[in-house]
């Protein structure tokens, strides 16, 4: 995404939004993000407000959509559920151990 500063100035800032690989990229927006948020609070008065703001709800709304829509897939989620399993046996197993009730 691009951003024009006002004045004489007309080199644009750019703000990715895809990764290497061309693919679009929660972290990524993410960092975008942070750095127009950045430019916002900048005192000099280069960018119109108007534009930084809808630039902001942009990127804010790519992210939110792309991370509601892209789910874990379900090898991974099964993983998941496996090692928390495992962790909450060995933490039942060690509370029973400090209780002595073994």
């Amino acid at each position: 995404m691009k951003l024009s500063p006002i004045g004489r100035d007309t080199s644009a800032y750019l703000f990715p939004i895809c990764n290497r690989s061309g693919m679009e990229d929660p972290k990524v927006i993410n960092l975008s993000i942070k750095m127009l948020q950045k430019v916002m609070t900048d005192q000099t008065g280069r960018f119109d407000i108007n534009d930084t703001q809808s630039m902001l709800n942009k990127l804010q709304h790519k992210h939110d959509t792309f991370v509601q829509k892209i789910p874990k897939p379900a090898s991974q989620a099964a993983r998941k559920a496996h090692v928390t399993k495992m962790f909450n046996n060995i933490r039942k197993y060690l509370t029973l151990s400090k209780t002595g009730a073994m």
